[in-house]
Formats: C-alpha cells, structure tokens, sequence
C-alpha cells in the first residue's frame, strides 16, 4: 500500500494513505485517510473526495503535491465526526463545538 509522509501549514508531519471505501451507487472505492505521522495507530481522518479505486487513491497519492494534500486534510478535518481527535498535541478553544473553556486532546 502507498502511504505518504507530508507537513501541513502548521509543521505538523502527517501520513497519507488509501482506505477501502463504499463510494457512488454503493460500489467499493477508495478514499484518502490522514493521520498525524508519530501515532501510527491512530484512526484517520477520512476525506470525502473518493476515488474509483485503490489502485487511482494510491496514483493520486504519488501525484498530489503537498498543497494540495494539506488542502485535502483541512477539509477532512472539517468534515470529520470527530474534527478534534487529529493529535494528542492539538488544543482547541472554545468555540464551534465546544460549550465553553478550554479542551486539549489527550
């Protein structure tokens, strides 16, 4: 399997990888997980952006350009059911999604 090692905007190291998923009409594809590169075994961030397959998730994996991979894993951190579970090192203040104070991930 492809995976690929990328820094976002804020320097934070983050690996790329394809993951088998139900795409369009209920067929298998794939989509593009994130997860910070020092938990390994970390559940991913899962992207919405699908591919036809694992064989075009990993082409696109050697392909993109690390802007573009950024972009993909801020829109997967939006979209997520769980956006604050990226990394034992993220803080967030209150705001969206948390009623008041401060919550670090741990």
């Amino acid at each position: 399997m492809t995976t690929r090692e990328f820094t976002d905007k804020d320097g934070r190291l983050w690996q790329a990888l394809p993951l088998q998923s139900t795409v369009a009409h209920g067929k298998y594809g794939a989509a593009l997980g994130f997860r910070p590169a020092d938990e390994p075994d970390a559940e991913p961030l899962i992207s919405r952006i699908s591919f036809n397959s694992l064989e075009a998730a990993e082409f696109a994996l050697r392909t993109l350009g690390e802007q573009e991979l950024s972009r993909r894993l801020a829109l997967a951190r939006q979209t997520s059911e769980r956006p604050y579970q990226v990394g034992a090192r993220d803080t967030v203040e209150a705001g969206e999604g948390v009623a008041q104070g401060r919550v670090t991930i741990s």
